[in-house]
């Protein structure tokens, strides 16, 4: 099953569809590499300052992925599942 996107995700998505940007654009924008970029917006990475950055660049509210972190913090320690789902 495909991993859900974020609403943060989905909130870049469509701003880089207004624009017509792939994601070249979007990390050359940033000044950042296309596969870190591409794994921040995606939910496979986090980073807070490539966040801001993203969010900055394409006007997105930072918001929509913060919660999606807390959730994550509170289901994993040191890197490891609390629980099987």
């Amino acid at each position: 099953m495909a991993k859900k996107l974020s609403e943060w995700s989905k909130q870049v998505k469509i701003e880089m569809v207004k624009r017509d940007w792939g994601i070249n654009d979007l990390a050359n924008a940033v000044h950042m590499s296309r596969p870190y970029v591409s794994a921040v917006v995606n939910g496979r990475v986090y980073s807070a300052p490539a966040v801001k950055a993203i969010s900055d660049e394409l006007n997105v509210c930072e918001i929509a992925y913060s919660t999606r972190i807390i959730w994550w913090k509170k289901d994993y320690v040191h890197g490891k599942r609390l629980y099987k789902r």
